[in-house]
């Protein structure tokens, strides 16, 4: 089962180009491939202990909001992670 990720970071070979993130029959649930994320990414906290993390600003499965980690995911899912941007200062 494959789900197809965007969002609102541009990190080459994490989410630029777009991905598609496959998860077993098992794992497919929202969970399972927020922890795929974190695994790409370890500098983001995308799941903490099993829950969606305080880097995650928002999550859209097919363009609905969804905060449960428990969301069930389909075969060909878009999936939108709005990660939390600090502001970057500078002069």
């Amino acid at each position: 089962m494959k789900a197809n990720i965007d969002s609102n970071m541009t990190i080459y070979g994490v989410f630029q180009p777009l991905i598609d993130v496959e998860l077993q029959e098992s794992g497919n649930i929202l969970r399972s491939l927020v922890k795929g994320l974190s695994d790409l990414c370890e500098s983001l906290d995308f799941i903490i202990g099993g829950e969606i993390g305080r880097d995650i600003q928002k999550v859209l499965v097919d363009d609905e909001e969804s905060y449960s980690p428990d969301t069930p995911l389909r075969d060909g899912d878009k999936v939108t992670v709005a990660v939390e941007m600090a502001p970057q200062g500078g002069g």
